[in-house]
């Protein structure tokens, strides 16, 4: 008995072949990523069970689902890490560099033969004492957010106006989204 294979099952062999043997580095890879990931920044969320249900969280509001075009698979919010990225920015100022805003031009991720440029990405760009404030006020709320008497007396400024605006509470005073999170769970 003769056994033939046709072009189209010799390709989905092939096809499967390789995948198999590649498995093993790209399970390492995804466990290596979530392992830096773990220690990469100082956590906003320091309780894994408020960490927990913030990646809960998203993952409703942007569950995974498939292409609607290609049936291909689409991640969802948890997948995408949309949590570490809120948990990041809600910590931005737990450390002593605010990572705000990446460095560039370039990333250097896939340098040749493993040399090249440092990873500009990784290096966050320095922020203006103005530039600081208005995240520090973004992030920590009015309230929160002065670090010294010139930044006391700015934000005296930006409560005023917010009064005339007639944005926030009775004294101009705005909550972050620290505030707004923890209030909103």
């Amino acid at each position: 008995m003769k056994h033939t294979i046709s072009r189209r099952g010799f390709i989905k062999a092939a096809s499967a072949g390789v995948l198999a043997a590649n498995l093993p580095a790209v399970v390492w890879k995804h466990w290596t990523v979530d392992e830096a990931r773990a220690d990469a920044w100082p956590r906003y969320f320091t309780d894994p069970n408020d960490y927990a249900t913030l990646a809960s969280l998203v993952d409703r509001i942007i569950p995974p689902d498939s292409d609607p075009n290609t049936g291909l698979p689409s991640p969802g919010a948890k997948a995408a890490g949309v949590a570490d990225y809120i948990d990041f920015l809600l910590g931005a100022f737990l450390g002593s560099a605010p990572f705000i805003f990446a460095g560039g031009p370039f990333s250097n991720r896939n340098p040749v033969d493993g040399e090249g440029l440092i990873d500009n990405m990784a290096t966050p760009i320095p922020l203006t004492p103005n530039q600081r404030l208005a995240w520090r006020i973004r992030i920590l709320g009015t309230v929160g957010a002065a670090t010294n008497d010139a930044d006391a007396e700015k934000i005296e400024i930006v409560k005023a106006n917010n009064v005339l605006a007639g944005v926030g509470d009775a004294h101009g005073d705005l909550p972050g989204f620290q505030q707004q999170y923890t209030t909103g769970i």
